[in-house]
């Protein structure tokens, strides 16, 4: 067949060039890991989960993305949740075999009751 690639879709984010002035930075971190995104203001937050889901081989509806607290809507466009270039977005996952997701800094929680479970060892 012949390949007709000039579809007049919006465009994605693999096509995104880097002097698109206005794709913004973008990073998603989870525990110790860290992801980079190039996107526009208009993508929608959905976007960025299902690359993640590809990048983590998860399904989308097992991710879910807080900002400033707040659980993010994947259908709404990062510009509509107030997210600029340089925004640090948390990703959690849902726990296996459980309907709820991690807790929200989960590290700091973990790291926090190791400290705990340390100072009321043996006296």
């Amino acid at each position: 067949g012949k390949c007709q690639r000039s579809s007049p879709r919006a465009p994605t984010m693999a096509m995104i060039k880097h002097g698109d002035p206005d794709a913004m930075h973008v990073v998603v971190k989870r525990r110790n890991q860290t992801f980079f995104f190039l996107v526009r203001p208009e993508e929608k937050l959905g976007t960025i989960v299902s690359m993640l889901a590809k990048v983590l081989s998860r399904k989308p509806d097992t991710m879910k993305l807080v900002f400033k607290d707040m659980q993010m809507d994947p259908d709404a466009s990062l510009k509509d949740q107030q997210v600029t270039s340089g925004s640090v977005l948390e990703l959690l996952l849902k726990i296996e075999g459980r309907e709820d997701f991690e807790d929200y800094k989960a590290d700091d929680l973990v790291a926090a009751h190791a400290a705990f479970q340390a100072n009321s060892g043996s006296s």
